[in-house]
């Protein structure tokens, strides 16, 4: 009988795991290139009613309504205002596009599979539970966030705020 010929994909991924490094403040973080699918410079934002802090706002990019969050107030550091180097990654998530808002963009990094370090004990400066883990890369320390925990459930939460605010009242009237 012969083996199944192993995955090229599959093979590719555990081999090197590419990363979107980013900067927050002094901070470096990373999301797996898999869950960015562009980057583009802050765009207009139409305000959402009743939403919380962490929703910036509506933007239209290309003719689709996006959803942009503010990545400092997720993780509760101070917004500051947008400059030169601000950056939204275009995510992917859950079937949804969505911004994320991010002080400069650095690099991309590819990443041994196994390079990635658990964060408990390593010097990680945001709460453990939104890193999937970090990565070293050289004397740098990589914190790779963990979308599904940084936003499940808040979005959600978000959802009924934004909606019941006054464009859908009228929007019921007419």
């Amino acid at each position: 009988m012969v083996a199944p010929a192993p995955d090229l994909a599959e093979e590719r991924q555990e081999a090197a795991r590419q990363l979107v490094v980013f900067a927050l403040g002094e901070e470096r973080l990373a999301l797996p290139m898999s869950a960015v699918r562009e980057i583009v410079r802050p765009l207009p934002l139409a305000p959402v009613p009743r939403a919380p802090g962490f929703l910036l706002g509506l933007a239209n990019l290309r003719g689709r309504v996006l959803p942009v969050l503010d990545l400092r107030r997720l993780v509760g550091a101070e917004p500051r205002e947008p400059d030169d180097a601000t950056r939204v990654l275009v995510l992917e998530w859950r079937g949804s596009r969505l911004g994320l808002v991010v002080d400069a963009v650095r690099r991309v990094l590819e990443a041994a599979a196994d390079a990635l370090e658990t964060a408990r004990g390593a010097a990680a400066a945001l709460a453990t539970d939104v890193l999937a883990g970090v990565v070293r890369d050289g004397a740098e320390v990589v914190q790779v966030l963990d979308l599904e925990v940084l936003l499940d459930g808040r979005l959600e939460e978000a959802a009924p705020q934004a909606v019941e605010g006054p464009v859908l009242e009228a929007a019921d009237d007419a």
